[in-house]
């Protein structure tokens, strides 16, 4: 019996955890929740926050409205720039980890974003690099992709290169983390400016306004993994 299929067997059976036991949980959105999801035809116009601290989602502007795809996730349109949606309040985030999918291997992806703009979360696939900058400068931390290990020492900023390279496999679901050395204010999923996505794919993310212990941080990526099939090792 394979560890991962192990532990898949095991989670189910303890299926009752659930992120809001972590206590420094600010924001967890799941895109496969329906009930959670208000749609304006195909396309998402709010999102309730299933953690405690009610910071939902809403985009009101229908051309910036993400789609809602095959009823799991929100997808940023690669034919209209400058897509996001509001969070209903201003969220001081020390870390964040999402489920997303890119659909080609050319793209930008813009986790979180602020306005007016001082602080972005962002990947570019092209180049290699997580960017998180803005107009106050330039964040410190670490990142981690497909597994817990924290990328040392990073110094986040422009054209960060991790190790290993950021997935470029088309639709395979990636787990992505950023750990800031501090806390960051964020207050919109997706871009703060005018730039275009891609087509990205987002199915689930969650906040903390501390970071997490190595132990919470390896429990929520097993719970996101065995959730969705991710690429996590």
């Amino acid at each position: 019996m394979s560890g991962k299929f192990w532990s898949q067997t095991f989670w189910n059976r303890s299926s009752r955890w659930s992120p809001v036991s972590i206590s420094s949980l600010i924001g967890w959105w799941d895109f496969s929740d329906t009930a959670t999801v208000t749609l304006n035809g195909s396309n998402i116009s709010g999102v309730t926050d299933k953690s405690t601290a009610g910071r939902n989602l809403s985009q009101s502007t229908g051309a910036l409205q993400p789609a809602y795809e095959s009823s799991t996730a929100l997808r940023f349109s690669d034919a209209v720039s400058g897509m996001y949606m509001d969070m209903s309040s201003t969220a001081s985030v020390a870390e964040m980890v999402a489920v997303y999918s890119d659909p080609i291997t050319t793209s930008l992806i813009y986790f979180l974003g602020s306005t007016p703009r001082t602080r972005d979360i962002f990947v570019n696939i092209p180049t290699n690099s997580v960017s998180i900058d803005g107009t106050s400068g330039t964040a410190s931390g670490d990142i981690y992709i497909n597994r817990t290990t924290l990328e040392p020492n990073t110094g986040l900023g422009i054209n960060v290169t991790p190790s290993p390279a950021f997935p470029t496999t088309a639709g395979q679901k990636n787990i992505f983390g950023v750990k800031h050395n501090t806390t960051y204010n964020y207050n919109r999923v997706g871009v703060s400016a005018s730039q275009t996505q891609y087509g990205w794919r987002l199915y689930e993310m969650l906040i903390f306004n501390a970071n997490l212990s190595t132990t919470d941080r390896s429990t929520v990526c097993t719970y996101l993994d065995n959730k969705w099939n991710t690429n996590f090792s």
